[in-house]
């Protein structure tokens, strides 16, 4: 819906009704929040979509509003652009195929400043930005996302550890070897209530002419990569993997409190969190799972 309002194939004041219904439907199916938003996602392969949506637009304040208004949080994949950068000159550590454009614009525009714009918006909104660790830019340091942390403090950071290569990488999170690097030790030691470490990895086949053995090994080595990232993490301190790893996730995610509609269609109906163990005894006297409305 975002992206029809912004290649003009549909009018914001006919989305609205239906971006609302379909949020508050996605929440009561089950979701812990909403993701992932894609405001700025490059083209790596033929099929591959480029989609950029400017991340202050209507609709994202807007999924802002009800992610605050429901307590959950929002996953968006942005491209860090803190200046406009030309498709040619992306950075030998990207892994765009310098070769093939694809669908990639000729020159990307600056995104943060439209970024900090939403996370101003509605300061109740947790946003956190999806794989810190996969840069293509080469914009996406860690001292603009430090600098980020301490200004926005609705803004919370996923780590994305990558299997191993010989080669160079954007600003990464791990060295060859496996080793955190030390800027990123530093602002996970430093905002260690605010980060959480994604895999980015797919439960099923998302290309048509993937085969069960390609698919497996992709699998493993995302897996691969997210326990050597662990394994590291916590020889250099315990305590703070167990929050980025576990804790920050369940208290960010609220996954051990799922939210119902309590009473529906009652004079007491209204939208609360019940412990996850009282889940199904809830359901089971005529609550529903989601908001209600």
């Amino acid at each position: 819906m975002i992206q029809k309002v912004v290649l003009h194939q549909a009018t914001l004041e006919e989305t609205l009704p239906a971006f609302v219904g379909a949020a508050t439907q996605i929440l009561r199916d089950g979701a812990v929040g909403f993701g992932e938003m894609a405001a700025e996602h490059f083209s790596f392969h033929e099929g591959h979509p480029y989609i950029s949506a400017s991340p202050d637009r209507d609709l994202f304040r807007l999924l802002a509003d009800l992610a605050a208004r429901y307590d959950v949080p929002i996953d968006l994949h942005m491209e860090a652009l803190a200046s406009d950068i030309a498709f040619a000159d992306l950075p030998d550590c990207s892994a765009a195929d310098k070769v093939h454009q694809f669908a990639n614009p000729d020159v990307f525009s600056e995104n943060i400043t439209a970024f900090e714009r939403l996370l101003r918006h509605n300061r109740m909104a947790r946003i956190v930005w999806a794989h810190a660790g996969w840069d293509n830019t080469g914009h996406r340091t860690a001292a603009l996302t430090r600098r980020l942390l301490q200004d926005h403090p609705n803004l919370y950071i996923q780590l994305r550890p990558l299997p191993l290569r010989s080669g160079g990488r954007c600003n990464p999170i791990t060295d060859v070897s496996g080793n955190i690097v030390g800027d990123w030790l530093d602002l996970m030691s430093s905002f260690p209530d605010r980060i959480v470490v994604g895999l980015d990895s797919f439960y099923s086949k998302f290309r048509p002419d993937q085969t069960d053995e390609e698919f497996a090994q992709l699998l493993d080595r995302a897996l691969g990569a997210g326990r050597r990232f662990m394994a590291s993490l916590r020889q250099s301190s315990p305590a703070l993997a167990h929050k980025v790893g576990y804790l920050n996730a369940v208290r960010i995610y609220r996954l051990n409190q799922p939210m119902v509609c309590h009473r529906p269609g009652t004079p007491a109906e209204r939208t609360m969190r019940v412990d996850g163990s009282a889940l199904n005894s809830h359901l089971a006297h005529g609550d529903t799972r989601g908001p209600c409305g």
